[in-house]
Order: structure tokens, then sequence, then C-alpha cells
């Protein structure tokens, strides 16, 4: 579908309503990173399947029913944080024609390095909240998004990820998607 590649779960001035990024942020910038969290975000956690499907229902206007639920209470709180957190670095620095300039003014300094990594860390951990709240509501719904649980036929794209964190252990063939916790014999989310 042309133009559907750009296609935004939320907008600029949405972002800027709703997280701590201020209003005299430039949606020209913010609108490019909201694009790369969904993409780099939020296709992971729902799949490739469902993320085509809701920027479908969302270039044709049709999101609705559990959808809306799906796209108003978890992919908008999560897609929210995560352009936050991808947006923090280019608030200080701008990329121009002639070099990466670190931006400054009379009334303020600008953030070093170790504070800008404290303030992504907790922006971070907001946003694995709300993807992993996400996770569980889609392993607990599977049925309401088909999409969820369909596997691509040609193999292309993402399966749907089954959790938002992770705690330095590695399961080799770890299952995941929406059968989510099934293949370890737990009946119910588990945490590190």
């Amino acid at each position: 579908m042309p133009g559907q590649s750009n296609t935004l779960f939320i907008t600029a001035q949405y972002l800027r309503d709703n997280t701590i990024i201020n209003d005299n942020v430039d949606g020209q910038i913010l609108q490019p990173i909201i694009l790369v969290a969904q993409d780099k975000y939020i296709q992971p956690i729902i799949g490739s399947n469902l993320y085509l499907e809701m920027k479908n229902k969302v270039t044709g206007n049709t999101v609705t029913g559990d959808y809306l639920t799906l796209m108003n209470e978890y992919i908008i709180p999560t897609l929210m944080h995560y352009s936050t957190y991808e947006s923090v670095p280019f608030f200080n620095y701008k990329f121009r024609n002639k070099a990466i300039s670190k931006q400054s003014s009379p009334d303020s300094t600008p953030a070093d390095l170790n504070e800008l990594a404290y303030v992504r860390d907790n922006i971070l951990q907001t946003a694995q909240f709300y993807g992993q709240r996400m996770i569980d509501y889609l392993c607990a719904n599977a049925t309401l998004f088909p999409e969820y649980s369909q596997s691509l036929a040609n193999g292309d794209g993402m399966s749907p990820d089954n959790a938002q964190y992770f705690g330095g252990i590695l399961i080799p063939g770890a299952n995941r998607g929406p059968d989510c916790y099934k293949g370890y014999g737990f009946t119910t989310p588990f945490r590190f």
C-alpha cells in the first residue's frame, strides 16, 4: 500500500502533549523518531502481521473494537515512551551541514553524557514496563488478534517477542510468539 511505510500511530503533537518533550521541539525532528520507534520497538512486540494490520487500519481509519483497545491502551503508551527514549540524544545535538553541534543557551547548561545516560535509562525502564504490559495483554488475548498468532507464509517479517526485559540469561531456542510461556511448562508470565 503506497505511503503505508510512513504511517504513524501517534503524531509529534500528541507526543509533545503527553510526554516530557517540550512544545518547542520541532515536529520535523520528532516525526522520523516516532517512525523509528514504531519499527524498532512496536513491530518486534506485536509481530509483523499484526503490525501491518494496525498500519492498514490506521491508514484506512478503521481502528475499532479490540484493535482500538490495543492501540489506545497498549501500543500508544509504549510508543510514546520509546519515542521519547529515542529522541533524547537529539535534544542536545544538532546535525548541521558542516558538523554535529552541541546546543547551548545563556540560561541553561546541556546535560553531560552521564546525566543523559541516566535520563535515557529511566525512560527506557518505563517504556519496557509498558511494552511488557502489552505483551502480557496480547498473550492473554491472542484469540482476539489472529494476526498476532499467524506466522508469515513466506518467512519474512518478525515473530512477536514474549519479553521486554533481558535479565542476562539466554535460553537457546527460547519460545517466541503468542504461545509465550507454554514452551517451558509455565502457565503465567515469569520475570527474572
